[in-house]
């Protein structure tokens, strides 16, 4: 099956989707995107079976050339708010299966509802399938117009096989000795709730003295900004192959978010055994995080119910927090790139039974 792809950034976790539909499928990817960017550096190298090309050297209309040229069986776009790839999309649509995705929940606010009035009608007859991330998105997805056998869920999934060699790599040491620190791997931006948490860490190790430290991965417009504290340490961005060492280092994941529609961050370090604690907008906590389970929740933007679940971290024994882990584990197990590629090649077989 013959696929191309039209996304705006690319990830990591992205890239080992694409690879392993391209090796399922025996065909070469074309993989259109917009340029790495600076607040996530990535340095994704060689990337076999994917002919990743920059979107901007292109006009819409060699771009839809171009598209026109592979003869793909599918189409995949995830940037839909671009009204000349829409347009292309558009002209294309008896050619190949078109399909879509995001990972916007539904809010009711005007802008969304004037989006489904719009788009209700247009969506279904331009794209056969929309690729959603899980439960959050359904009701949008519906709104749009998608009827639920055109809805799959499971978009976005960790390296699973990556992080799951972290888990086993430092099993024994961790065994040994739960690592007490919390790790938060995000951009230094508001939207990631950073300075909520580590006010919130800091109180909580002034009322709770103890040798829990907070380590923080990341780089943005908020990294003059960040707190400086004896227990806090900032650590730049780091490459995804670099990560080994953090975390081995590293027992607790924490994501603080104000907002984030899923987060594949958290899969990548359920998959690596760390128990979870998240803010309520996040949506991968709907797959990936059973309160008490394997962490705990918290209410965005407040601090007291922040610091109330970091401190239930920081009371709980060794052998508690590796049950944690080993059950984020088992919930890490729901998706992979592997089972990604498969539900999405299945988007286009309806174009290979026509």
């Amino acid at each position: 099956m013959k696929v191309v792809v039209i996304f705006r950034e690319l990830a990591p976790y992205m890239l080992a989707c694409l690879r392993a539909a391209a090796a399922k499928s025996g065909q070469e990817m074309l993989v259109f995107c917009l340029p790495v960017n600076p607040e996530a550096p990535f340095d994704f190298g060689e990337q076999p079976g994917l002919r990743i090309i920059d979107r901007t050297l292109f006009s819409a209309q060699e771009l839809e050339q171009r598209i026109r040229e592979a003869k793909p069986q599918l189409v995949f776009i995830a940037d839909w708010t671009n009204t000349a790839v829409l347009r292309a999309a558009w002209r294309l649509r008896k050619e190949c299966v078109l399909t879509t995705g995001f990972d916007n929940h539904y809010t009711g606010a005007l802008k969304q509802r004037l989006l489904a009035l719009g788009a209700s009608w247009l969506f279904p007859r331009l794209f056969r399938h929309v690729f959603i991330p899980g439960k959050p998105q359904r009701r949008f997805a519906e709104k749009l117009g998608f009827e639920p056998n055109q809805i799959t869920e499971g978009a976005y999934t960790a390296d699973t096989a990556l992080f799951a060699a972290h888990a086993s790599a430092f099993e024994h040491q961790k065994a040994q000795h739960f690592p007490h620190r919390f790790l938060c791997v995000a951009r230094y931006i508001p939207a990631k709730g950073l300075d909520t948490l580590w006010e919130a860490f800091a109180e909580a190790k002034q009322e709770y003295p103890c040798d829990w430290e907070l380590w923080c991965a990341g780089t943005g417009a908020l990294w003059e900004q960040r707190r400086e504290h004896p227990a806090i340490r900032h650590l730049g961005f780091v490459q995804p192959a670099n990560m080994g060492p953090v975390i081995a280092d590293t027992g607790v994941f924490v994501l603080p978010s104000i907002f984030e529609p899923w987060g594949v961050v958290v899969h990548e370090y359920a998959a690596a055994g760390f128990p979870l604690v998240l803010s309520d907008a996040v949506g991968a906590a709907s797959a990936f995080l059973k309160q008490g389970s394997n962490g705990y929740t918290f209410a965005a933007s407040n601090k007291e119910s922040l610091k109330a679940a970091l401190l239930h971290i920081m009371r709980a024994t060794d052998p508690e927090l590796q049950r944690m882990a080993e059950a984020s584990r088992n919930l890490a197990a729901a998706n992979s790139p592997e089972i990604w590629a498969v539900r999405f090649l299945d988007m286009g077989k309806s174009f290979s039974n026509e």
